[in-house]
């Protein structure tokens, strides 16, 4: 199953995290189930796939200028 670029991922969590290339924090995420299926569809590794979709979308969300690192 693919998820269009288009389409919005909602993630609620359960408390708010620090995301810094050297720091991970462990939260709780509730996400739908057929975007579960499809990260876990990758195999191992889902979560760092999650973190990578989400550090690409940051930007985008928060209106950063190019080349900042986040």
């Amino acid at each position: 199953m693919q998820i269009k670029r288009e389409q919005r991922i909602i993630v609620y969590m359960t408390r708010k995290t620090v995301n810094t290339a050297d720091k991970k924090k462990m939260v709780n995420v509730h996400i739908d189930a057929n975007i579960l299926e499809w990260l876990q569809s990758g195999g191992s590794g889902y979560q760092t796939r999650m973190n990578a979709i989400l550090r690409e979308a940051m930007p985008k969300v928060l209106r950063v200028p190019e080349g900042t690192v986040l």
